[in-house]
């Protein structure tokens, strides 16, 4: 099975030698891995070139300073940037497609992947079948482990084994794909793919309607996924997740509310269209999200 790691990165160029040692201390290393360089400053770029790409020909760097065409969701805080991480995995995916990889597995630049990462990815996603896998973030904040894994937390995904996550609160909430740990065999990419583009009219898999500004697009995925019928696994404990380096989250870019509001809107969306296409293989209506946290049980 041929496996491709994909890295964004956007002003984390600080951790590249941290994650290249964490590369090589994997239990089972990716076939290839491709970092992305999103709109790099001049000093980003310079220590992307100095510590990319390895020795072994393992890690590529890519320098990503364009633009989407569709930008869904155009940043409107004075000053911020656009947020395209969505899109700089788009590239990914087009690699993965092009060069012949049966899977994809995504992790940020700002996270250490352990070391048995690609191991417990690959034993899942090694099907011909859909499948997508999600994995833990560990962090400081959380005695590093993931903050869904803690005593007060409701969003009950990881066991001692692979578990499939069949509860739509869980991804109402937005609590079960979270792409720093993250993967899809080419099955799943395809039928994302072709979802995308009967439903839409866009042939890709993240989607452009979550591009400029952050949040909702791993969430929006993993809706999609649910609903119709495309598995979402989550990898059991152990040292298979990536380990969040702290940093300050801006207020003006990290807004938790604003995301999920606008994700709400789309999920109605998406199942007004999955009905329309009848590819809403769980028959489910829509239900306002606060009515199906409380039903589960997560507020």
């Amino acid at each position: 099975m041929k496996i491709l790691l994909a890295i964004p990165s956007k002003n984390q160029s600080q951790y590249i030698g941290d994650i290249i040692d964490h590369i090589g201390k994997m239990s089972v290393k990716p076939d290839h891995v491709l970092y992305f360089q999103d709109r790099p400053s001049a000093k980003e770029l310079v220590e992307g070139k100095r510590l990319l790409p390895t020795r072994d020909g393992l890690i590529e760097l890519v320098v990503s300073r364009s633009e989407p065409e569709i930008i869904g969701h155009p940043q409107m805080a004075y000053g911020e940037s656009q947020f395209l991480t969505g899109y700089i995995r788009e590239q990914a995916i087009d690699y993965m497609l092009q060069n012949g990889y049966d899977a994809v597995v995504f992790i940020d630049g700002d996270c250490l992947p352990e070391p048995e990462l690609i191991e417990a990815h690959k034993a899942i996603l090694c099907k011909e079948t859909p499948v997508v896998t999600v994995g833990q973030r560990k962090e400081f904040m959380h005695e590093w482990t993931d903050q869904r894994l803690a005593p007060d937390s409701k969003l009950d995904i990881f066991s001692d084994e692979p578990r499939e996550v069949e509860n739509e609160g869980y991804f109402v909430d937005s609590g079960v794909v979270w792409t720093c740990n993250f993967g899809m065999n080419r099955a799943a990419v395809m039928k994302l793919r072709e979802l995308n583009k009967l439903l839409y009219g866009r042939e890709e898999t993240f989607s452009s309607d979550f591009v400029g500004t952050w949040g909702g697009e791993d969430g929006f995925i993993g809706l999609e996924c649910f609903y119709t019928l495309t598995p979402v696994i989550a990898l059991p404990k152990g040292e298979n997740g990536i380990k969040h380096q702290f940093h300050l989250r801006e207020s003006a870019k990290y807004q938790h509310v604003a995301f999920i509001q606008y994700l709400e809107q789309h999920r109605e969306q998406l199942l007004y269209l999955l009905d329309c296409y009848d590819f809403n293989y769980r028959n489910i209506r829509y239900v306002p999200r606060e009515d199906i946290l409380v039903r589960d049980h997560l507020v």
